[in-house]
């Protein structure tokens, strides 16, 4: 199983952080509108079976807003 690592990626008007771990097929977990901590004890009993991937939404968490007026679409 590969440990849980944080990335943040660039977007139109934005940063967000980015946390994967697990192994196997590809799981996305989407918090509703929450920070994609929420999801944490989910994503640990999920990740022995998947690469669980989490993240925070725009000016959530750890995720910035750098333009509050480009489009988030």
């Amino acid at each position: 199983m590969l440990p849980t690592m944080d990335q943040f990626i660039e977007v139109p008007g934005a940063r967000l952080r980015i946390r994967s771990g697990g192994s196997g097929p590809i799981l996305l977990l989407l918090g509703g509108a929450a920070d994609g901590g929420g999801l944490g004890v989910l994503r640990e009993l999920l990740e022995p079976s998947y690469t669980v991937i989490t993240y925070d939404r725009r000016g959530l968490g750890q995720s910035t807003v750098t333009d509050p007026d480009a489009p988030s679409n």
